[in-house]
């Protein structure tokens, strides 16, 4: 694990990689876990899970057994925990635009012994929608090369919220897509997303967004403000969940 410092070991671990097996191909990602009702949720990227991408509404691949590695506290060790999504379970696939629905999928999950970290330590209705003076994503980005059958490192992506995101965004299409007449559609998906600056590297799919914030007595506090989802090259931007939207995925 790269050099952290305690405030990224304090919000680190919130994130846990995941990992899914299509053929010899592995899939890796990034999870968070979300008690409701004493149920307990863990949540990513539908495409993380299904394979299925809202971008390009198709499904890639598809698998039957989601990997979650979780260090088991009695030995201290990682430990590899099967859960079962097969659409008997799960439900069957759905294929959607990310402009009719966001790009998550929550699924109840028995941790039996082990200890978790839920989101809702970090989820403040107050700061839920608010722009944050600096963003922190910890996940698990693929390595170069070949790739370890479950290998996994924590890593730190340090950026900004882009408040002209959209813009960006818009403008970016253009300059690469000269013909492209969409503009209303794209702004419209600003009730679901938003932009950090920078793209994210791939692994960090499904990471829990965290915006760093002053309180009334000037101190910094640090927040769940969404997910991370995917990068959007023509603009240099990576594309985020809003949080409140995330949150009324997972609570219903």
């Amino acid at each position: 694990m790269e050099k952290f410092d305690q405030l990224d070991k304090l919000l680190s671990k919130y994130s846990y990689p995941i990992f899914t097996l299509s053929g010899n191909t592995q899939h890796s990602a990034t999870a968070f876990f979300y008690l409701d009702n004493e149920i307990t949720y863990l949540v990513s990227n539908y495409h993380s899970i299904k394979g299925m991408s809202p971008m390009h509404n198709r499904q890639f691949w598809k698998s039957d057994i989601l990997y979650l590695k979780i260090i088991n506290p009695e030995t201290n060790k990682f430990q590899i925990v099967n859960v079962d999504i097969r659409e008997e379970i799960t439900g069957q696939t759905e294929i959607f635009y990310m402009d009719n629905r966001i790009d998550l999928f929550k699924i109840k999950i028995d941790i039996q012994n082990l200890n978790v970290n839920f989101i809702n330590d970090l989820v403040n209705p107050l700061y839920i929608n608010s722009i944050p003076k600096r963003v922190l994503v910890y996940g698990y980005p693929n390595p170069d090369g070949i790739q370890d059958t479950f290998w996994s490192r924590i890593s730190k992506f340090d950026s900004q919220y882009n408040i002209d995101g959209f813009d960006n965004f818009y403008f970016g299409t253009l300059r690469n897509m000269p013909r492209f007449n969409e503009k209303d559609r794209m702004y419209a998906l600003n009730r679901f997303y938003f932009f950090i600056n920078g793209m994210i590297a791939g692994g960090y799919s499904g990471a829990p967004i965290i915006g760093e914030f002053e309180n009334e007595q000037n101190e910094k506090v640090y927040y769940f403000i969404g997910v991370n989802f995917g990068n959007e090259p023509f603009s240099n931007q990576t594309w985020a969940i809003r949080g409140d939207k995330a949150l009324e995925y997972i609570l219903n």
